[in-house]
């Protein structure tokens, strides 16, 4: 696998992911939800209104994932930081 693909593949992943937490959010604070299931194809989790704080700051470092690899750096996935 080339570096090219690899992070094509990354970034991929990243948004999926990122989309699945937007949508958790909109869910919590417009849908009328007491939970939402955020399913990315790796794992299943459900949140709550409590966690959209969380949910906020794993939208942040998505961002910035997403950011950095847009720019050419390689930035360093394995430091996720955000548990929910």
């Amino acid at each position: 696998m080339t570096s090219s693909t690899f992070w094509s593949e990354q970034k991929t992943q990243i948004e999926t992911q990122l989309s699945q937490v937007r949508s958790a959010i909109s869910a919590l604070l417009t849908g009328g939800v007491e939970s939402y299931q955020i399913d990315d194809g790796q794992s299943r989790q459900s949140v709550t209104k409590l966690d959209i704080d969380n949910l906020h700051k794993l939208e942040t470092h998505y961002l910035s994932q997403l950011k950095a690899i847009d720019n050419n750096q390689n930035p360093d996935l394995a430091k996720i930081g955000v548990a929910l």
